[in-house]
């Protein structure tokens, strides 16, 4: 190890050392099998069927803005700072 090794990096290499030794396993081994269950799980989540927000205002109607339009949502909460939390 470097001596400018960040500390987080140190630690997670350590847990990794000792979890291998507490089960009679490398250092190699567990670190390909955290990688391969961490590939299986982003695989099932992009398996998943995605699902659409509904966002309804408080009458009941569907609100006017795409919440994942990150330009307009950031325009929506600059006019209401700007508004005093007012906005149309």
């Amino acid at each position: 190890m470097h001596a400018n090794d960040d500390p987080p990096r140190r630690h997670v290499f350590r847990a990794y050392k000792q979890r291998a030794a507490a089960r009679g396993t490398t250092f190699a081994q567990e670190v390909e099998n955290a990688l391969r269950s961490e590939l299986q799980t982003r695989d099932t989540a992009a398996d998943e069927e995605p699902f659409e927000v509904l966002v309804f205002d408080v009458d009941g109607s569907r609100a006017l803005v795409d919440i994942e339009d990150n330009r307009v949502l950031q325009e929506l909460m600059d006019s209401e700072e700007h508004s005093g939390g007012n906005a149309p």
